[in-house]
């Protein structure tokens, strides 16, 4: 008897036991809550684009939002975005602008030539070319791409002797490094129409056009489709 009065002391001290007594469950700790936003995908968005955007992880929105890797999030639905910033997040991404309507009736300035150095960056040069270099012989006749004014004829720095004509569609073309201008400012010119001759006026390393298509102030390339007929320079 006195063995079970022991018992019964130590499980009472211990708290393993008590008798009538009922068993209350533990409290539910919460966790903190996860810091972020939850934001409403709109059309065109996928975790990749979300993620840079909002400069998160993409593993972490996949985990948080239960989706796989290549799922597809849908227009409307709600993801949380851990750690993101809605300030950040609805920034509107900047469109590029879209490229310049083709412009049709073009001709090529120098009717024979060959082609040194096309539109873009070039191998061992920071800079860009704004246009493509049309090599030929002193004096060969320099003709308007398209019909148009006249806005500049004269010297400029590094392009030498230059003739800049605007064109209908918000388009301006320039020919430079030439050894003479004969269009002059003001003057209405054909398609076709001579402007000037091909010399190495300026900054240049020998006889050629340097001639350059701008739309809206921008340097496009001469050669893209549908933008010059192709001839004997392709």
């Amino acid at each position: 008897m006195k063995q079970v009065i022991m018992i019964s002391l130590l499980l009472l001290v211990s708290g393993c036991y008590s008798p009538g007594e009922v068993i209350q469950p533990r409290p539910v700790v919460n966790a903190p809550p996860l810091k972020g936003i939850w934001h409403v995908v709109r059309k065109g968005e996928t975790v990749k684009s979300l993620s840079k955007r909002c400069r998160i992880s993409a593993n972490v929105v996949r985990e948080l939002n239960g989706l796989d890797e290549g799922a597809r999030l849908r227009v409307g639905e709600s993801v949380f975005l851990h750690e993101a910033k809605r300030k950040i997040c609805n920034r509107k991404r900047k469109r590029r602008p879209p490229p310049p309507p083709p412009a049709k009736k073009w001709t090529w300035p120098v009717k024979k030539g060959t082609i040194t150095s096309r539109f873009g960056v070039q191998r061992g040069k920071r800079r860009r070319h704004r246009g493509v270099d049309i090599a030929a012989r002193t004096g060969t006749k320099i003709v308007a791409a398209r019909k148009g004014t006249v806005i500049f004829s004269g010297t400029r720095g590094n392009y030498g002797r230059v003739v800049i004509i605007e064109h209908s569609g918000e388009y301006v073309t320039v020919y430079a490094h030439n050894s003479k201008n004969i269009a002059e400012l003001g003057d209405e010119v054909a398609m076709g129409q001579k402007i000037g001759e091909v010399g190495s006026t300026g900054r240049s390393t020998g006889p050629h056009l340097h001639f350059e298509i701008r739309y809206k102030g921008t340097a496009v390339d001469p050669m893209a489709k549908n933008r010059l007929p192709p001839g004997e320079y392709r």
